[in-house]
């Protein structure tokens, strides 16, 4: 099945114009090897993703979690993973499906990729939907902002998430290295194992992964439904103490094999990855999701092919995915389909007085459909829709005595395509509401990005940083029409909607020197034409759920962060002490839904030879800032959680002992950026013990 599909894919004439072009650079790859008068020339490492040009600077538009600080904070999903960092929260849809939310903004106007490439998964669509992706073999995760995020695309001041793996290897590999772990948790019962294997000969590097983890429904503090036995709904037997919750467990498993082939002025390498997940979503309804994904992934990159040329890369990306949905008795009710086909080509320029950065194009062709089972596969709250876009995109970064400047230009072209000749599967009668006019829609998109970095005195700095961002409504957005059991509401696509348009101006402080150090950022981002749910009032008779329709208005959203640390990550002891806030409101006063609460936290960590161990306090106020569609503010929290590890090295390997433990007060944690029918039904996960091993050779 996986090479009847690769070989579809390769029928594909975008896919044979790429492969073209990756011959040409090839070709040219060659001849330069074959030149020995050029004097080969040493760049600065590149990462899969950026190596941005403002990585370290003030603006933080590069923040990358890595090694131990990502083997500590790394959870079952991506948004669980980045729950604690500046600025960012998560949703909470049970163990299986969370996603990161940046500075209040969720769903498709936060991007996620792996290895830079856009995933094409249906996470954006809903926060049920999990991201394809099991993170175990995760080596770095960035959080994108400002000019490098334009790299990528645009998010309406939000950002953009990017996994790292090794599924490509980029450097030669002399023997044989091996890594292996096994985590337990106690809360679900959960067990996870990986096995990582990377060899080669010469320039050929293979490697291969594979993984497996399993969680069944976890503990819960207390009662089930927010209020206990006084719950609006206790009249249904839902409110009773239910450990562990119903519908919360996860099992998944990967497997993935790559293939390089590296010499000194460059590499080509692809691979292949299969991913299977199974989870339960903990709502009223009971619902399961069952996703599937297959994935082929072409790299190539060449060093100084010519003069003026640092490296010139290509990367191809195509995807089959799909998940059903099973209702609580285990009856497929909806298919989700989506295949994607990504292509990325990034030139590096040499620098041009002093003007460091690159430059590129972005192609990327897509179709997505969610078909009704149970009704002769009409189609199910979306037609299948075909998306075909492309981009270019420019960044670059300049640094003085004293300060520095960084700029980003991209341009989209963003064309939906809805399938006419295919029904609707729910329809709202009498009520008066119609289906949206399904019709072709044709987006073009300009964004662009500065950023100015001061050097103060003492080793502290100043920095401003404005962007002009457009995000073309999502497909949801535009061509929705059915009920969705997730949200409890009957969605209503609006196809005359237009391009949101965000302004975001920020500034920071900072002290990058000495054992004290600090950073704060205070941001404003007004949004025009901002895509939201309006409720009037009014329910789907079959379903009951509340009919929501997406509308457009402007909005304003301001925040902060601020986070000071005393010898982070030094010997001996360390200290960080962080907060973070922000809201969206309309004009006329009203918030947006899913509002992320002020936090506050403490980290304790203490380092010494092979020995580290920590403790971390984060607090969560009550959020009392509802949307006019939310009935019940989220109470306060306090999370705390401790960790314990150590290193030995045996012969000529490597092994990690480690101990984490979370929710230690056993706390009834609620996130408020999760919809409002879920979080009133499914807190999450009670006190929890990790304890696992990593073995490495």
């Amino acid at each position: 099945m996986c090479l009847s599909w690769l070989f579809s894919s390769c029928c594909n004439s975008c896919f044979g114009f790429f492969l073209s072009l990756v011959f040409v650079i090839a070709t040219v790859q060659s001849s330069r090897a074959q030149a020995p008068n050029i004097k080969d020339k040493t760049i600065q490492s590149i990462t899969v993703t950026t190596k941005s040009v403002s990585e370290g600077t003030l603006m933080q538009s590069v923040k990358t979690l890595s090694g131990d600080e990502l083997d500590k904070k790394l959870g079952s999903s991506l948004g669980e993973t980045l729950n604690n960092e500046l600025g960012l929260s998560a949703s909470g849809f049970g163990a299986g499906a969370s996603r990161p939310i940046i500075r209040g903004m969720e769903g498709s106007r936060v991007l996620v990729l792996e290895n830079g490439m856009a995933m094409s998964d249906v996470s954006g669509l809903s926060n049920d939907h999990a991201v394809a992706n099991g993170l175990l073999h995760t080596k770095e995760i960035e959080i994108l902002r400002g000019s490098s995020a334009l790299i990528y695309g645009t998010s309406t001041g939000a950002g953009v998430i990017n996994i790292v793996n090794d599924k490509i290897l980029t450097e030669r590999q002399e023997k044989l290295s091996v890594a292996a772990g096994s985590k337990i948790s106690t809360v679900d019962h959960g067990l996870s194992n990986g096995l990582e294997l990377s060899t080669g000969s010469g320039p050929l590097a293979l490697h291969l992964e594979a993984s497996k983890q399993s969680a069944q429904n976890y503990a819960i503090p207390s009662f089930r439904e927010l209020g206990g036995t006084k719950a609006n709904w206790a009249s249904k037997g839902n409110a009773l103490s239910q450990s562990p919750l119903p519908n919360s467990f996860s099992y998944s498993d990967t497997l993935a094999a790559g293939a390089s082939y590296i010499v000194d002025h460059g590499y080509t390498g692809f691979s292949l990855e299969q991913y299977n997940h199974r989870y339960g979503i903990p709502s009223f309804e009971g619902s399961q999701i069952n996703q599937t994904q297959q994935k082929f992934d072409l790299q190539h990159l060449t060093k100084n092919p010519m003069q003026g040329i640092e490296s010139i890369k290509f990367k191809l990306s195509n995807t089959h995915y799909q998940h059903t949905e099973l209702s609580a008795d285990a009856v497929a009710s909806t298919l989700y389909k989506s295949d994607g086909l990504n292509a990325r080509l990034e030139v590096w320029h040499e620098p041009i007085d002093r003007w460091k950065g690159l430059f590129g194009l972005e192609a990327l062709k897509g179709t997505l459909s969610a078909l009704d089972l149970l009704q002769n596969n009409h189609a199910a709250i979306l037609p299948q829709t075909s998306t075909t876009s492309w981009a270019g995109f420019w960044v670059e970064e300049k640094k003085w005595p004293g300060f520095s400047v960084d700029l980003g230009l991209r341009f989209e072209r963003n064309q939906k395509r809805p399938n006419t000749h295919l029904p609707y599967s729910d329809s709202l009668g009498a009520l008066g509401w119609n289906s949206p006019v399904l019709e072709d829609k044709v987006f073009n998109l300009l964004s662009g990005s500065s950023g100015l970095v001061i050097d103060l005195p003492a080793g502290h700095a100043a920095g401003l940083h404005y962007s002009l961002t457009q995000r073309a409504p999502a497909t949801d957005e535009l061509f929705a029409f059915g009920a969705h059991d997730a949200t409890a509401t009957f969605d209503i696509g609006q196809t005359h909607l237009r391009p949101e348009r965000a302004h975001n101006l920020e500034l920071s402080l900072m002290k990058t020197k000495g054992p004290l150090r600090w950073k704060s950022h205070v941001f404003f981002n007004k949004i025009d034409d901002f895509i939201y749910g309006t409720l009037f009032g009014q329910q789907d008779p079959l379903s009951g759920f509340d009919i929501r329709q997406f509308n457009q208005a402007t909005v304003t959203q301001k925040g902060l962060e601020a986070e000071i640390t005393y010898r982070w990550n030094s010997e001996g002891s360390s200290y960080r002490l962080f907060t973070d806030s922000s809201q969206t409101q309309l004009l006329n006063g009203q918030f947006t839904p899913l509002q992320a609460p002020v936090r506050v936290g403490l980290d304790w960590a203490y380092r010494e030879g092979p020995l580290k161990t920590g403790v971390s306090v984060k607090h969560a106020f009550k959020q009392t800032h509802l949307a006019p569609s939310e009935v019940t503010q989220t109470p306060a929290y306090t999370d705390l959680s401790a960790f314990l590890s150590f290193h030995q090295r045996l012969n000529h390997s490597d092994l990690n002992w480690y101990v984490f433990a979370k929710n230690l007060l056993n706390q009834d944690i609620r996130y408020s950026t999760t919809v409002e029918t879920l979080r009133l039904y499914a807190p999450q996960a009670g006190r929890n013990l990790s304890m696992g091993i990593k073995w490495s050779y």
